[in-house]
């Protein structure tokens, strides 16, 4: 029989009223047994006792929870402060902000097409110049630079 815990509880605190007042002074047989009135109020009182146990349990379970999440929010802001405090103080690269054990610095990897296109605007731009240092300003076109799925990039100006 499925029946949910307040059925149960309401099902347990009859079944204890009945015992008290059919079964207080005698005793009776059930599955070949035999009970007297303490041992089956023992039995349903116990059933009653754990569930309520369980449920304090649960509530403690639940404070405890909210309150482990709200001192990691806690802790995170804080870690997100420090990180930035000291990588102000003593810089990313320093022997200090890795004893903290922050993470170093990630740095993007090109893809080879970006690459390729660095290439050819570095080409370009020398070829334009026609030396290392002289500044030189127009418009260079780049239509040799084609996409993986055909299409050219815009022109550079």
């Amino acid at each position: 029989m499925n029946t949910n815990k307040s059925e149960r509880q309401a099902r347990s605190h009859k079944v204890l009223a009945a015992i008290g007042k059919y079964f207080a002074k005698r005793t009776v047989i059930v599955n070949g047994v035999t009970h007297t009135g303490k041992t089956l109020v023992a039995i349903f009182q116990r059933a009653l006792d754990t569930a309520d146990a369980l449920d304090t349990a649960r509530a403690s379970a639940h404070s405890a929870l909210k309150e482990k999440r709200n001192a990691e929010a806690e802790a995170n802001a804080m870690y997100d402060a420090l990180k930035a405090t000291i990588a102000v103080e003593a810089g990313q690269d320093s022997a200090e902000y890795r004893e903290f054990g922050f993470p170093p610095r990630r740095t993007g990897k090109k893809t080879a097409q970006a690459k390729a296109q660095a290439v050819i605007k570095q080409r370009e731009t020398r070829a334009a110049r026609h030396t290392m240092g002289a500044h030189v300003h127009g418009d260079v076109t780049n239509d040799a630079i084609v996409a993986s799925n055909g299409a050219r990039s815009p022109t550079v100006k």
